[in-house]
């Protein structure tokens, strides 16, 4: 007789987090009874002798895996030989998450996602467990139904994972590194439009909030003020965007630009028409006769130094405003290139020699020679201009003064006194005292400091007796791949903190030190605490740092 298995005994159920933990009694064989055996053989009609008679057994039944059935008792699941199980596919707990936001941060190039209202949280299902024993050639009856239920764990204890796609289906998101939680940033984002939604992880309970789509941008220039701390952008897509301080945030034009530069208390850009538009948050900041709205004239250039604009049309004619008690009196000369100074104007004619006008009765910088570029110190007087030989010729308040070096630039700093030799050292001749990496493709020198992208694309940094700038690894992650930078305060400050500065990453990402970083959400924090009006984050687990309105 073949033998049957036994049901295995009521399971009991345990609730876990990680699942409901089920224990059973083991089965049993049943109805194994042995046999008599004979045989014979036969012929046609005719049979033959029987032979002597024997004993014999059927293998028992033999256990190959108990199976779970949750619910239905139709569909089961495997789970092995051992008399308990965890189900770690148990019913969990539905979150409803609403909607995503998603909130694209210019100046910091990142994208920040958010959860629009806290999550909803609701009961964790009961589930009716059945197990059967299963053999070769033999199935257990089910055992009787158990009910059990996974552990509910504390909502404020829920784990969320952010997800990205390029198009909103379900196969194409995939898990944004290190971006998790009801609120954060996405440091990795591409340019291009893109679709973000939060998953619960928690193990003890499962939602999946409603997508929410945002562009992401990434900036192809920037320039900084020296004086109101205001930094200017334009994105990949044309547009324009300020930040840090207030001059230059409010009256923003729209449209498509190629080139900006923010001012003292201003900024002007270029569209990619070549018209001219400057603007401000206050208008006495706004420089006379400033183009508030596209200028007819049509710009290859503009600069802002020292509360004045000037820029070039097309054809190399100068076009300057400037706000000083005294007016500047237009010129009729054409320039490659040409800079505001304290008093004045001076710039490279298209036939490369210098020439330079301004305030009446101030004694200017002249030379007979031909130049490649200039530069002014808008603070202290000081003015250099690049030979066409590479070699440096500079004035004091308009007087010649000796040059001091005799090396041989690509590009200098008036403000900063130092130079970028043409075997790309660089070489500083001010107060400076600088040291660390030498060999730059470009160079920012500060008047007690300096930047520079090194020969591998790196930013570098150095500086005299500034704690910060002590050694070859500033506060920011310089190390970081750099295609560009730019930086602000020049001169010293008073209360002897660093310039400020930013830098354009390889991929277009805008990186910033100081007051200007301050006062947007940082992307490496790792826990954030909002009040109304700004918001704080924890440096490390111990230090906290605030932004904002109310900050």
């Amino acid at each position: 007789m073949v033998g049957t298995l036994e049901t295995p005994g009521k399971p009991t159920a345990v609730s876990d987090i990680e699942g409901v933990r089920l224990t059973w009694s083991p089965t049993s064989v049943k109805g194994v009874l042995p046999g008599r055996y004979t045989v014979r053989a036969v012929y046609g009609a005719r049979l033959g002798p029987e032979s002597s008679e024997a004993m014999g057994t059927t293998p028992p039944p033999e256990l190959e895996t108990y199976e779970l059935s949750r619910d239905n008792g139709v569909t089961w699941e495997p789970t092995g030989k051992a008399p308990s199980f965890l189900d770690r596919d148990a019913p969990r707990a539905p979150v409803a998450l609403g909607a995503a936001t998603v909130k694209w941060e210019d100046p910091r190039t990142l994208m920040h996602v958010s959860l629009k209202s806290a999550p909803v949280v609701g009961e964790v299902p009961a589930a009716q467990y059945r197990v059967r024993a299963r053999g070769k050639t033999a199935i257990s009856l089910p055992s009787a139904p158990v009910e059990g239920r996974r552990a509910r764990g504390r909502d404020g204890d829920l784990v969320f994972q952010w997800q990205r796609a390029s198009v909103d289906v379900d196969s194409a998101y995939r898990d944004v590194p290190s971006v998790t939680g009801r609120e954060w940033v996405d440091r990795d984002v591409r340019p291009g439009k893109f679709f973000w939604r939060a998953v619960v992880t928690s193990p003890w309970a499962t939602g999946v909030s409603a997508a929410a789509s945002g562009e992401a941008f990434t900036f192809r220039d920037m320039s900084i003020s020296a004086d109101s701390l205001a930094a200017c952008g334009i994105r990949s897509d044309g547009q324009l965007r300020c930040w840090g301080g207030d001059a230059a945030k409010n009256g923003i034009p729209a449209g498509s630009f190629k080139a900006v530069v923010a001012g003292f208390g201003h900024a002007c850009a270029i569209r990619t028409d070549d018209r001219l538009v400057c603007w401000s948050s206050t208008p006495q900041s706004l420089p006379a006769g400033a183009p508030t709205t596209p200028s007819p004239e049509l710009y290859k250039s503009v600069v802002s130094r020292n509360a004045m604009i000037c820029g070039l049309l097309l054809d190399g004619s100068p076009r300057c405003f400037n706000e000083a008690p005294w007016e500047l009196e237009p010129t009729t000369e054409k320039f490659k290139s040409v800079v505001p100074t304290e008093n004045g104007v001076c710039g490279v004619r298209l036939d490369d020699t210098l020439f330079c006008w301004g305030r009446p009765g101030v004694s200017l910088p002249t030379s007979s020679g031909t130049f490649k570029a200039v530069d002014a110190d808008s603070f202290f007087g000081g003015f250099c201009a690049l030979g066409s030989d590479d070699k440096l010729v500079c004035w004091y308040y308009g007087q010649p003064t000796a040059a001091p070096s005799l090396s041989s630039f690509r590009s200098i700093s008036a403000s900063g006194r130092c130079g970028l030799r043409t075997d790309g050292e660089r070489e500083c001749w001010g107060p400076n005292g600088f040291s660390g990496p030498t060999a730059f493709k470009t160079a920012f020198f500060g008047f007690w400091n300096g930047c520079g992208v090194t020969l591998d694309d790196r930013i570098s940094c150095w500086g005299l007796g500034l704690p910060a700038l002590t050694s070859s690894t500033p506060p920011l992650p310089y190390q970081m791949s750099a295609r560009g930078m730019a930086a602000a305060q020049l001169y010293p400050r008073v209360d002897g903190n660093l310039p400020e500065t930013c830098y354009l990453t390889s991929t277009g990402r805008v990186v910033c030190d100081l007051y200007i970083a301050a006062v947007m959400p940082p992307a490496l924090f790792k826990d954030t605490f909002q009040w109304v009006g700004h918001t704080c984050a924890l440096v490390g687990g111990e230090r906290a740092v605030c932004w904002g309105d109310s900050t």
